[in-house]
Formats: structure tokens, sequence, C-alpha cells
């Protein structure tokens, strides 16, 4: 199910989320960084696919962690897609930002 606006009533996201979770077999279910990250469990989902890295971290980690729930069975799987330069010329936003991101973690752990 596909809307237009990005504003959804809680019952709206409640809902969704509840069809997701009911329905059998390969199902998709796009959220944002923002909308993914604040009081929802996904616990039927066990792929993440992070489609551009997030400037912030812990909103990328809390995003992420919507699947990593009590009652989640299956193994989990995240992903994070990094645009790149085809020609190799240059380094592009995502590779930078990705690397300093990755900079960042390695320094905090």
């Amino acid at each position: 199910s596909c809307k237009t606006s990005t504003r959804y009533s809680r019952e709206d996201r409640k809902g969704i989320i509840e069809s997701f979770q009911e329905e059998e077999g390969f199902n998709v279910l796009i959220l944002s960084p923002e909308v993914a990250g604040v009081g929802l469990n996904i616990v039927k989902a066990n792929h993440v696919i992070h489609y551009e890295r997030w400037w912030n971290p812990a909103t990328e980690n809390q995003a992420t962690d919507r699947v990593y729930r009590l009652g989640q069975k299956k193994d989990v799987y995240v992903y994070y897609l990094v645009n790149t330069d085809p020609k190799n010329e240059f380094r592009t936003f995502d590779e930078k930002l990705n690397l300093l991101l990755d900079q960042c973690l390695h320094y905090l752990f």
C-alpha cells in the first residue's frame, strides 16, 4: 500500500505494521530512518536495507533495532548501500559520509 502523504496517524502506522507482519511470504516495507526509529516493532522482518547513509548513526541504529525485538525468530541482515562513481574518478558524498561514520564508530568502540 502506498500513500503520497508522509504523515500517517498512529492508527494508520499500526495497521500497516500489523498487515506487514500478518502476511505470509515475501513482503516489503519501506520506511525512512526517522519513521522506523520511533516506537515500531517489526519482528517479522529480517532484512534491513539502508538506501543511503544517515548523518546520525544513532538514527540508523534505532531504525535497524526495530527488527531486533523480543519475538524475533529469524537471523537479521543489515545492508548499507553506498553510491559510488562508476569510473572511480572521485569519492562521492555517500562514500565520504560512510568513511566518516565508520571512523567514528571505530573510535567509539
